[in-house]
């Protein structure tokens, strides 16, 4: 029985060939001689590549090394996505036109051209609604007490919201969005109603919960602290400092991921990622420095 191999190519729109970096099929990494060429988890793979010349070359191998163990390449799964791309023509591959795609979702998490997540926020939304409504009849259900609700509700909408939270991009808004669907979730179950006039402080409390904003800002620095204690040369660590080649468009430069952890960076008090690093060394302290960059939300948090 075969095998199916979900093939996914990214276009970065970069040549290489310009600046002596012919036979490179990969984004500058590291070092001039370390490259990033690809994603790979199980059967999801992602190739990056600087032209439609290295997308062909890379599929030629990757198809090779799939047959010769058995497995094979879904067309029908392919996307490609192109990002500040220079040329917009067609990729065709095996007489088959490959779809060019504006975003598509990998490893469960939305990817689009923009980066932040944002879209991937609004696509977890959709999900732990889609959730919580599944299981109307347990929010409604009288023999089942209040504190077991809540229970479900932590262990099987929550997971579904937050994951990959992590990697968000947020904003006040976007904090805002999921504070609001946590407090509809809450109040249902709760038996809340509107004329009871119960302010969110009241609801959070008894349910024992805290706002969803805290919650992702909270995980967010757990991850890093995890990552800067791994090693330098680790690919999770490297993408903390790691800045793509080539000039970005005129303008105010967009918020990022990276914007938004410097700016709170900063605001903590530390300068630099070196700094961030000796500390997420002893875990202890770390644990208390995120608890209070996380103890109080204040507007500018984001």
């Amino acid at each position: 029985m075969q095998h199916v191999t979900f093939h996914v190519f990214i276009d970065h729109g970069l040549d290489f060939t310009k600046n002596g970096w012919e036979g490179e099929i990969g984004i500058r990494w590291r070092l001039p001689t370390t490259k990033l060429d690809d994603l790979d988890f199980a059967d999801d793979i992602a190739l990056l590549s600087s032209t439609k010349h290295h997308i062909k070359e890379k599929r030629a191998r990757l198809d090779g090394e799939a047959r010769r163990v058995g497995l094979k390449i879904n067309w029908d799964k392919t996307k490609m996505m192109r990002i500040n791309p220079k040329q917009q023509g067609p990729i065709i591959i095996n007489d088959k036109e490959i779809e060019d795609v504006g975003e598509f979702t990998y490893l469960g998490t939305k990817v689009c051209r923009e980066g932040g997540g944002m879209k991937d926020l609004r696509n977890r939304l959709s999900k732990a609604r889609s959730a919580y409504i599944r299981l109307k009849r347990i929010w409604t259900l009288k023999k089942i007490i209040k504190r077991t609700k809540i229970k479900l509700y932590r262990t099987l909408v929550i997971p579904v919201l937050l994951y990959g939270c992590e990697t968000w991009k947020m904003n006040k808004k976007d904090g805002k969005m999921l504070d609001v669907f946590q407090q509809k979730c809450l109040r249902r179950i709760l038996k809340i109603r509107w004329e009871d006039h119960v302010t969110n402080e009241e609801v959070q409390k008894r349910a024992d919960m805290e706002q969803l904003s805290c919650e992702v800002k909270r995980r967010r620095w757990k991850i890093i602290g995890d990552v800067l204690r791994k090693d330098r040369e680790n690919e999770c660590n490297v993408a903390l400092t790691w800045t793509p080649e080539g000039k970005r468009k005129r303008g105010r430069p967009k918020t990022t991921w990276r914007r938004t952890v410097e700016k709170k960076r900063g605001e903590a008090g530390w300068r630099t990622w070196e700094e961030m690093r000796s500390r997420a060394k002893n875990r202890e302290r770390w644990k208390s420095d995120v608890r209070v960059l996380c103890a109080t939300r204040h507007e500018e948090d984001w």
